[in-house]
């Protein structure tokens, strides 16, 4: 092997390496930051007389799976996971709009 080839080689394996480990910290940093909103807003529920688990299901955990497989999908390419990802999105703002528009009595 030519001296060149193994140092495009090298190069481009440590920028591979490098875009790792920018995806596992901004996914580490997202999944941080979507507990602590969490739990801020679960206990925002707990303080108030409203049904707590139906905000707790399709106001937190669905869109949080949802962008964790959208974000997943998009670091790595995969077509399924950002498929399912941003189909769980829609689907909550489709429920979330139905039901508001049920509460408000449009």
């Amino acid at each position: 092997m030519d001296k060149n080839k193994i140092l495009d080689l090298y190069r481009h394996e440590r920028d591979e390496r490098q875009i790792q480990c920018q995806r596992k910290a901004l996914l580490k940093g997202m999944s941080f930051i979507m507990i602590v909103a969490f739990t801020f807003i679960f206990f925002s529920f707990e303080f108030q007389e409203i049904p707590a688990v139906y905000y707790t299901i399709y106001i937190l955990i669905m869109p949080m799976a949802g962008l964790s497989l959208s974000m997943r999908g998009w670091y790595d390419k995969n077509k399924l996971y950002l498929l399912c990802g941003l189909s769980l999105i829609v689907l909550c703002l489709i429920n979330g709009y139905q039901y508001i528009s049920i509460m408000v009595g449009v």
